[in-house]
């Protein structure tokens, strides 16, 4: 708020009280302009806030409609393009991939055969080796496994033989023994054979004697 200043010419003629009371008025005079002008002011400006709000809505809502016509038409020429273009795009990654693999499997065939190759002749060295080593190994482990059977059948066929002729030795004695019960057994049975035979002769000779006395006397 500005200072009023009352002149003294004024004040003279008015006095102190007189010059208060005008200072009070021309205060309260400013005040009651200040919330005059204030509300003028501020209804003039809701007013061209509301029509401008307004006026942005409905360009806001034009600008909206344009740009959702012109976005809509952009994505679908976007759209067109993109597809034309992928379709460019895989015709050429197809033949591009089609080429690419026709190479590689050249390449790798070569390679493979290469490899292949590589990898039969390093077999077929290794396996000569492998196969002399172990003819080696064999004719050493064969060598000492004769020798070591050798030796083995030796030491067995003495064990065996001394035990068979052990065994020889008990059957000969058993072999002595039971002849010696079998001719006795069979001296036995000569004499009982011949007892037997007399008594079977002597009773032949008895009923042909009797035979022949019963014939002569008819």
């Amino acid at each position: 708020m500005a200072v009023i200043v009352v002149p003294n010419v004024l004040r003279e003629r008015l006095g102190e009280e007189g010059a208060e009371a005008l200072v009070a008025l021309l205060r309260a005079v400013e005040q009651e302009a200040r919330q005059g002008v204030g509300v003028w002011v501020e209804e003039r400006f809701e007013r061209r806030l509301a029509e401008w709000g307004e006026r942005f809505e409905r360009r806001l809502g034009e600008v909206q409609v344009e740009l959702s016509e012109r976005f809509e038409r952009r994505l679908t020429e976007m759209a067109e393009r993109f597809e034309r273009r992928l379709t460019e795009v895989q015709v050429e990654l197809s033949e591009r991939f089609e080429r690419r693999l026709a190479e590689v499997q050249v390449e790798l065939s070569e390679r493979f055969e290469r490899r292949l190759t590589e990898m039969a002749e390093r077999f077929e060295r290794r396996l000569t080796e492998v196969q002399v080593e172990l003819s080696e190994r064999f004719e050493r482990r064969l060598a000492e496994a004769q020798v070591e059977l050798s030796e083995r059948f030796e030491r067995r066929l003495s064990e065996e033989v001394t035990k068979l002729s052990d065994r020889v030795a008990e059957l000969d004695r058993r072999m002595t023994a039971e002849m010696a019960k079998l001719e006795v057994r069979i001296a036995e049975a000569k004499t009982s054979l011949m007892r037997w035979m007399f008594i079977f002769w002597a009773g032949q000779l008895g009923a042909i004697l009797g035979l022949l006395a019963l014939f002569l006397r008819s």
